[in-house]
Formats: C-alpha cells, sequence, structure tokens
C-alpha cells in the first residue's frame, strides 16, 4: 500500500525525563524531526492523527505498563511501516512480542542512529 506522505518523524516514549531528553537531543542533533512523550497515551493519540507522518517509534520500557504493551501492539498491527525500538532491561525486552528491535539498557547512542537510519532509509519511495 503505497502512502502519500514520506514518514519523517521520530517519536521518543520514556517516562524517564533523562532518557526522552538524550534520546531527542541525539536524534535532533543528527536532523531529524522529532517528538516525545513521556507516556504511551500521548503518543498513541498523536500517532491516531500523524501517524503517515512517523517512521520510528523509541519507546523506553522503564515502568512498563499495559498502555505501553498496548501502544506497541498497534504498531505492529494497524501502522507495519513504522520501525519500533525497545529499551530496557533483557528481562523487560524478552516480552516484547514481533519484529521490534530491542536494545539492552544501557544503549549506546549509534545504536538509535542505526536504527533511526533503518527507518529513515525504508521509509524512502
Amino acid at each position: 500500500m503505497a502512502r502519500a506522505i514520506r514518514p519523517d518523524e521520530y517519536l521518543i516514549v520514556s517516562p524517564d525525563d533523562e532518557t526522552r531528553f538524550f534520546a531527542e537531543t541525539l536524534l535532533e542533533e543528527s536532523g531529524l524531526k522529532v517528538r516525545s512523550f513521556g507516556a504511551a497515551k500521548a503518543c498513541r493519540s498523536h500517532l491516531s492523527s500523524h501517524a503517515a507522518q512517523v517512521a520510528m517509534v523509541f519507546v523506553d520500557l522503564a515502568a512498563l505498563t499495559r498502555s505501553d504493551s498496548d501502544l506497541m501492539e498497534s504498531i505492529g498491527s494497524d501502522f507495519p511501516w513504522i520501525q519500533l525500538v525497545s529499551t530496557g532491561t533483557a528481562d523487560e525486552l524478552s516480552r516484547v512480542r514481533g519484529d521490534a528491535l530491542r536494545m539492552t539498557k544501557p544503549w549506546l547512542p549509534i545504536e538509535l542512529l542505526i536504527a533511526a537510519e533503518r527507518a529513515r532509509a525504508a521509509s524512502a519511495p
């Protein structure tokens, strides 16, 4: 299915202000358009009207809630073009289903940049 809009937005979801700020700064400094959210509910709300513009969602699994799980499942089923990247402890990541990219904490900045580049390349026409 062809999309009229090339996805160019990168979303960050983390309850931790420091993680959210670091990931947001890293991607913005790479020239990417970034939006960050402190909760999955806010991200889901954004996706409901802007999913066609989103290339990647980075989800920090710290304090994983049912809402976070629902977000990840809906991305996989409703928005298959969006690259899902999850970060957390090995135990948290073991509960992630599907083809999400998993990054064990502590992750390296280059890992997030590589994931963003893969999402950008996958969204190319």
